[in-house]
């Protein structure tokens, strides 16, 4: 114990010694664990964790696409689309 103690005082000693380096060093661990929680954080939201919906295996995003406008693609009504494929009331679509 006495031995780590030791080292926290050496430790202590050198960062007052020189407070720049020490300014950076804090600064830089700072900056990595913010940017690390920051990543953490979309991959766990996008990732990770499930789709808010019963069924997420069943969604689909439908687009229809124009050859003789460059192929942009747009989206249909959603009546129109159920109509035309006759796709199950209870699928969610939603407009991006």
């Amino acid at each position: 114990m006495s031995s780590l103690g030791q080292d926290l005082r050496y430790a202590f000693r050198a960062a007052v010694a020189k407070p720049m380096f020490t300014a950076m060093v804090v600064l830089t661990l700072a900056l990595g664990i913010d940017a690390n929680t920051a990543l953490f954080s979309v991959v766990d939201a996008v990732l990770l964790r499930p789709l808010p919906h019963p069924e997420p295996e069943k969604l689909v995003r439908l687009y229809e696409t124009f050859p003789l406008a460059g192929g942009a693609a747009g989206t249909g009504s959603v009546s129109a689309l159920r109509r035309a494929a006759k796709v199950d009331p209870a699928v969610v679509l939603r407009a991006e």
